[in-house]
């Protein structure tokens, strides 16, 4: 009976590796780039399909003459992958991720054949995503039982999240190498999805150093050839908080305005993740956020730092800072947040030369009110410097008259409110 019920499940195994051949073959001879990605896809139906999870290359190997080597080496390493995909503990995760490296591989030599057309790219950016995926996968599984704990040398060595990415990189190459072509059939078309995907493993991985790069090697595509919206938003996405991190807060704004504006509005969680860079990019640069913005996005963190902000309250932004300190460090913006300090000190200044109401002010005026706000060191020289550092970023134009311990400002526009 047993050996039955085992002939019974080798024959069906058999008839849907053939099936899953047959629909290979199909999609290949009408060029169906993404009816092959799918076929390759973990996230499609037939990954479920019991039978083909099976490693039983030996007994039912797949074959065919009707499509190239290349890609009956890819569908026999996709389901290698999908056996070890189904299956629990890190040693399957390790050999899943090795297994879609051999795919992508021969995928990307498979693309490269095709000569003249761009068709067969979207399994290229299949792949690519089904590799990050599981790789990240591996990488939490390593981290949770605690079994990545290597020298230097050998982490660096097998690091995971390097060897996806220099796959993909391989794949990227052989687009960008598409120059001949015509644009409609460039298989340049796939460059911002396959440096997406570089992107988010570096992002991961804190690979900063890494983006440069890809940066370079895209740009000059960014503007001549049309990429979808979708890849775009997740390209300016990823670029504009490696920005905001380097200090570049006008290119920054730029490029997370654009995924910002052009990201789906049904897209909460995600519109929420650019406004988390977005949002001190423009503050530093001066532009304060509608609170009621804040409210929608579920970041009411921000709120008491943009009222101290606009109040000059510098004893009100420490203690904003402090109060949603976790949050702003588990996100990465603490310090970021934290240079607004200066922005701060300009409106304070501001408020107390409008009370006044001349052009010359008494540097003591703005030493008493900083003591009052908690800075009970503050002292005249230490006003000034702080005053001529707000002078050189240009949110205030005058100049100090050390002389009479007085600060000059100009009788037009004195506090300009937009840096730059």
């Amino acid at each position: 009976m047993a050996l039955m019920s085992s002939t019974f499940a080798g024959y069906h195994a058999n008839m849907e590796r053939k099936q899953y051949i047959s629909t290979l073959e199909n999609a290949y001879r009408r060029e169906q780039g993404r009816s092959i990605s799918l076929l390759v896809s973990l996230s499609d139906s037939h990954a479920n399909v019991a039978s083909l999870l099976a490693p039983d290359d030996e007994k039912y190997p797949l074959n065919s003459n009707a499509i190239p080597q290349d890609l009956v080496d890819l569908a026999v390493a996709h389901l290698r992958v999908l056996h070890h995909f189904r299956q629990p503990g890190v040693e399957h995760a390790e050999q899943a991720v090795n297994w879609q490296v051999a795919a992508l591989k021969a995928a990307a030599s498979f693309v490269q054949n095709v000569k003249g057309k761009n068709w067969p790219v979207p399994v290229l950016i299949t792949l690519a995503k089904d590799l990050r995926r599981l790789t990240f996968m591996l990488m939490k599984l390593t981290d949770s039982r605690g079994s990545a704990v290597r020298d230097e040398e050998e982490t660096s060595k097998h690091n995971p999240y390097s060897k996806a990415s220099d796959t993909i990189m391989v794949a990227f190459r052989i687009c960008a190498a598409d120059g001949r072509t015509a644009d409609n059939e460039s298989k340049r078309v796939g460059m911002m999805g396959l440096v997406n995907q570089m992107i988010r493993i570096y992002s991961k991985g804190e690979l900063w150093e890494m983006y440069r790069p890809l940066i370079r090697a895209l740009d000059p595509f960014s503007t001549k050839m049309t990429f979808p919206v979708g890849q775009m938003v997740t390209y300016r996405y990823f670029v504009g908080q490696k920005l905001v991190f380097d200090g570049d807060f006008r290119k920054a704004a730029e490029y997370l305005t654009y995924a910002f504006e052009r990201c789906l509005k049904t897209s909460v969680a995600n519109k929420r993740k650019i406004l988390m860079y977005l949002l001190p990019a423009k503050m530093i640069l001066g532009q304060m956020p509608k609170l009621f913005i804040l409210k929608k996005y579920n970041l009411e963190q921000f709120e008491e730092v943009v009222l101290a902000v606009k109040q000059g309250n510098v004893r009100r932004l420490k203690e904003a800072l402090e109060t949603h300190q976790d949050f702003f460090v588990e996100n990465g913006i603490y310090l970021i947040l934290d240079k607004l300090s200066t922005l701060t000190f300009r409106n304070l200044f501001k408020k107390i030369s409008m009370m006044f109401g001349t052009h010359q002010i008494d540097i003591g005026l703005y030493v008493r009110a900083l003591r009052y706000l908690g800075m009970h060191d503050m002292e005249d020289a230490e006003a000034q410097c702080m005053i001529a550092n707000l002078i050189d970023e240009g949110r205030i134009k005058g100049y100090l008259s050390l002389v009479h311990n007085k600060l000059v400002v100009s009788k037009t526009n004195p506090f300009p409110m937009k840096i730059g």
